[in-house]
């Protein structure tokens, strides 16, 4: 696998690897050094992330909704 990256390239699969390591670093973060703050920073990072992934798709739901109302309005 010459073209394997550690580095995930779809957006899915890095809110995989950030959800993986949201759940399981904290179990190393002694071993490593890694401090609660940066746990949090992660959390948090993911958190958005996740978020960000979301938003687009539920804009187009609203937007969809409205301009079908706006093209054709419902019957009173």
């Amino acid at each position: 696998m010459p073209n394997a990256t550690a580095i995930p390239r779809s957006d899915a699969s890095k809110l995989a690897l950030l959800q993986h390591l949201n759940a399981n670093l904290p179990n190393y973060a002694a071993t490593l050094e890694i401090s609660a703050d940066d746990l949090a920073l992660l959390k948090t990072g993911t958190d958005w992330f996740e978020h960000t992934l979301k938003v687009p798709a539920l804009s187009r739901c609203i937007y969809h909704t409205e301009f079908t109302d706006f093209l054709l309005p419902r019957s009173s």
